[in-house]
């Protein structure tokens, strides 16, 4: 309640005295993290959201914290390599592989994004997963797999413009300049406005 009101240093004696009386509960210290974060303490909450993961390394949201802590300063690295730490604890943990995806390609591991994003959709039938499966595919030189992923994309959610562009760039590139201009076609149509 003291960190909602943002009365930070009662947060901090608040969560600093349930692990005195507590020292094994996790939630306590991921309380913690929270308020030093806020208090931009980055280095101490780092180290209380680590504690956490040793006390429950199941805690997802505890991965998404420090890994958030990590990217703000530069440190994409440890994020990946905490990621996939989370990922051995749980592999159910889509979340994790969603950012993993995105980590991989930031730093320019297309492949290892790729396995990550085909995982996705093995686990799940989401337009989002397909057509960040298929701009993998193309960043990795996988063109029938960027054009299945697509098209499923397509299937999926017709009214998104954004997978039948990408079919028309394929199609255009492989000279079959009539399927592509269908797809081009199809993009217009939709009239997106979130891709236009």
């Amino acid at each position: 309640c003291y960190r909602e009101f943002e009365r930070l240093a009662e947060a901090e004696e608040a969560a600093r005295k349930a692990i005195e009386l507590e020292p094994e509960n996790y939630q306590s210290h991921y309380e913690l993290s929270h308020v030093l974060a806020m208090k931009g303490e980055i280095a101490s909450a780092i180290r209380s959201v680590l504690k956490t993961l040793q006390l429950n390394p199941l805690h997802i949201t505890a991965y998404l914290t420090l890994g958030t802590l990590y990217n703000q300063v530069e440190r994409f690295g440890q994020t990946i390599e905490l990621y996939e730490e989370g990922l051995r604890h749980n592999p159910n943990a889509h979340i994790l592989r969603d950012e993993l995806v995105d980590l991989y390609l930031l730093v320019q591991k297309p492949r290892e994004a790729y396995l990550h994003a085909e995982s996705l959709t093995q686990r799940r039938d989401f337009f989002g997963d397909y057509l960040r499966l298929g701009k993998c595919a193309l960043a990795i030189d996988e063109f029938e797999k960027a054009e299945q992923a697509f098209l499923r994309a397509t299937q999926l959610n017709p009214q998104h413009a954004e997978a039948s562009y990408h079919l028309g760039e394929i199609y255009m590139a492989a000279g079959l300049f009539e399927e592509a201009k269908e797809q081009y076609k199809k993009a217009i149509a939709v009239n997106d406005q979130n891709f236009i």
